[in-house]
């Protein structure tokens, strides 16, 4: 039998085998597990884009959520219409 010391691993086997073990503890989905795997992935192909940041990191999601609050400038608005489609007449649309 070959014996395993701290170097028979490459870093991304290293991190494959990490993310397997959490991908079992959690019982998470096949296909989420593909989907995690291609973003690493991708991660580690855009490692030298990351470089270029000032302080590169993965958001949590209350902090993604508020990034994309902040970034959405969607407001909703509400028009009485009549039957046929029409504009019903009231003070906001003489503006």
């Amino acid at each position: 039998m070959e014996n395993v010391g701290p170097n028979s691993y490459t870093t991304s086997e290293l991190i494959s085998i990490e993310l397997y073990d959490l991908v079992k503890e959690f019982s998470i989905p096949r296909d989420a597990y593909r989907k995690l795997v291609r973003l690493m992935n991708t991660t580690i192909r855009d490692n030298d884009k990351l470089a270029r940041e000032s302080n590169p990191q993965i958001m949590h999601g209350p902090q993604v959520e508020r990034m994309m609050q902040q970034q959405t400038t969607l407001s909703a608005h509400s028009y009485d219409v009549c039957e046929n489609g029409s504009e019903i007449p009231t003070s906001r649309s003489k503006q």
